[in-house]
């Protein structure tokens, strides 16, 4: 490519940049036109490239990508270099966006639900209280003890298909694409997502949802419906923790609807703490062993994963999802207790 062209992609940039501010202000037009129209053909040609690939196409491109980055660091002192690397960040910038990235900046869920904003200690008490007797009756139908954790007895694969499967028993009426294939595959990189403490990703190149295939079976069914979740056009992470969990919940699998119960009490009582923490630890108190027992297995396994960069990966993701729009930053996924309390209190019913 001519230095002259580099230039004009370099600074498409501007417009570019100047375009996402404006769509981060007008988000039924992002929900109208693109969420609703543009991003269900852009995922459908992704499903038709990507899907028949059992491995991680997206995953490789970011080995590719990573390896000619490297091999730019010896010429630094060139302004070629500065130029190309500058064009493959506004090819990359556009690319995000067009194939998902603008969802960023869609109509929140709640707003699709009609659901209000913020909640009562009440009200957070009493669905923290209906989650927890869930759960553990969930886990007695399991298993023969209160005493026994819940081991998941599927593969990796029947996981992802099932995922699938559950998430086709949600609402159409607020979910625009069709998911018509299972796109869910762990990825290459599952040991250093261990290490960044990270279950899974979206690729937002290829549209492929990836799981740490490392991470204890208790939570793929969630992190699977999750990722699931953002392939469907979901980006803000409290949305697509809330798609996951109503996904896990209302899927006929008894396995599949214990994790989404017990993931649902962990957000549930970490709010419910910080507000009441006597009515946190009663209700705590409350819980199964077994089910303890499953979070305990959790923790142990993101804490053998614990090293001194593991806070500045969360840091840099913190800024990422700030960068776009998403202003709690990390703490995003806890705002998913918003939408679990205000689900079942404005709809007069339990979540499934």
């Amino acid at each position: 490519m001519k230095s002259s062209y580099k230039i004009i992609v370099l600074l498409s940039l501007i417009p570019q940049w100047l375009f996402v501010q404006w769509a981060a202000n007008n988000s039924r037009w992002i929900e109208a036109y693109y969420s609703s129209n543009i991003y269900p053909k852009m995922y459908a040609f992704s499903q038709f490239l990507w899907h028949s690939f059992s491995f991680s196409i997206g995953d490789l491109l970011y080995v590719v990508m990573g390896i000619w980055l490297i091999s730019r660091i010896r010429f630094l002192n060139k302004l070629k270099t500065w130029l190309d690397i500058g064009v493959f960040c506004a090819v990359v910038y556009f690319v995000f966006h067009l194939q998902w990235g603008l969802n960023y900046h869609r109509l929140p869920l709640k707003d699709q639900l009609n659901l209000s904003s913020g909640y009562t200690t009440e009200s957070l008490q009493e669905v923290t209280e209906k989650f927890v007797n869930k759960t553990n009756l969930l886990h007695q139908r399991i298993v023969e003890s209160d005493s026994l954790e819940v081991v998941i007895p599927y593969s990796n694969k029947q996981i992802f298909e099932m995922s699938q499967q559950a998430v086709q028993t949600l609402n159409p009426d607020w979910i625009a694409v069709t998911y018509s294939h299972a796109n869910v595959k762990t990825s290459l990189f599952s040991t250093g997502l261990s290490y960044m403490g990270y279950g899974g990703y979206l690729n937002p190149l290829t549209l492929e949802a990836q799981v740490n295939r490392k991470t204890p079976a208790f939570s793929k069914p969630t992190t699977s419906c999750h990722e699931i979740a953002h392939q469907l056009g979901f980006a803000a992470e409290n949305e697509a923790n809330f798609i996951g969990i109503l996904a896990c919940l209302g899927f006929d699998d008894v396995y599949f609807q214990y994790t989404g119960a017990a993931l649902s009490v962990r957000y549930l009582l970490r709010e419910l703490y910080k507000r009441n923490p006597e009515s946190a630890t009663l209700l705590s108190n409350k819980l199964a062993i077994g089910v303890k027992k499953n979070y305990k297995e959790l923790a142990s396994f993101w804490k053998g994963y614990e090293n001194p960069l593991e806070p500045y990966f969360k840091k840099s993701f913190d800024a990422y999802l700030k960068a776009n729009d998403q202003k709690a930053g990390i703490q995003s996924y806890n705002l998913v207790v918003d939408l679990l309390v205000n689900f079942g209190i404005d709809k007069q019913t339990d979540l499934p």
